[in-house]
């Protein structure tokens, strides 16, 4: 792993060098600029402790008070939840320095469209794999493993569901911390965050509940973050929560019911195989491509979409 990390580290250095005249290694001392970077650095290993507290520290409870074999269906839930979770991390590579970009340069309008944009597009890159993997579930770890754990099913389930609430307010975080005050944000949200293990921990140690009770808390966790989240956003950057709620939550809400609604009545007509698996899938993806361009884009985001098509289109007859 550390020889991989080199590797493509010294890629990228090779490429910018060749391409960027400005990046060069040059010797600069500022003793301020140092202090604001240590300082950025140092109040966002709060966020960064608490992920890896949520991902590592529900593996040491679960096998805890489970043992082994809860914990293996973590593991198998997990590499489902990786699979969506990616498709939203490629996809803001490309939308995160624009964000940053455009906050930078005081353009705060378009910084908000941009955040509001890439939280719906990402949102909707995963529903296109998350519904029918959450409808399909139980049929498609058959297929995968032979003897799928149990709880596996549940918890992968429950973790797309968290995976697409990150979603939803992921842009909203980059913007924030494109602000570069981050102390107060990082307190609260941090500290909300680090609160899953201890309250985990109490529920399990005195309570008689199953183990799936760690997801509902890791997704109570991650709503009450959000709400927390956009207090600083108002504060900090201009984004508010009837904002969000109209530009983001409300067409991806209204997607994804259609979408799993017409996908649970094809589901619900057939028993569990492999036709009843492709056809919840194109259900899923000819009902959410509708569902999105009808209701879940901006006429400007309509016309733009037709203006690719039709580029694409004129550069494959000139070839």
């Amino acid at each position: 792993m550390l020889v991989k990390q080199v590797i493509v580290a010294g890629l990228y250095i090779v490429y910018c060098r060749r391409h960027f005249a400005e990046s060069r290694f040059v010797r600069y001392w500022e003793r301020g600029r140092f202090r604001e970077i240590f300082a950025y650095t140092g109040w966002n290993l709060i966020g960064t402790s608490a992920g890896i507290f949520k991902v590592y520290g529900v593996d040491l409870l679960l096998n805890m008070f489970y043992g082994p074999a809860v914990n293996a269906a973590r593991s198998m839930a997990f590499k489902v939840y990786s699979m969506v979770s990616q498709l939203r991390e490629n996809f803001m590579t490309a939308s995160k320095p624009q964000i940053i970009k455009s906050y930078s340069g005081g353009e705060y309008d378009g910084m908000k469209k941009l955040v509001f944009q890439s939280a719906r597009f990402s949102n909707y890159l995963m529903l296109f794999i998350a519904i029918p993997l959450m409808l399909e579930m139980s049929f498609l770890l058959g297929i995968w493993l032979k003897e799928v754990p149990e709880y596996t099913c549940i918890f992968a389930i429950l973790m797309m569901v968290s995976a697409l609430l990150e979603g939803a307010d992921y842009p909203v975080m980059l913007a924030v911390q494109a602000n570069g005050n981050i102390r107060n944000y990082q307190i609260v949200v941090g500290s909300i965050q680090l609160l899953l293990l201890p309250i985990c921990y109490l529920l399990l140690k005195f309570g008689t509940f199953p183990p799936q009770i760690v997801f509902y808390v890791t997704i109570g966790i991650s709503v009450c973050a959000f709400f927390a989240r956009m207090v600083f956003a108002r504060k900090l950057v201009g984004i508010t929560l009837p904002e969000v709620t109209r530009h983001v939550l409300l067409p991806m809400l209204t997607v994804s019911l259609i979408a799993l609604a017409a996908s649970l009545a094809v589901r619900s007509l057939m028993p569990e195989g492999w036709l009843r698996l492709v056809c919840v899938t194109l259900t899923s993806v000819l009902t959410l491509a509708a569902a999105i361009w009808f209701l879940g884009m901006t006429g400007s985001e309509k016309e733009t979409v037709v203006r690719q098509v039709r580029q694409t289109f004129q550069k494959l007859r000139a070839r």
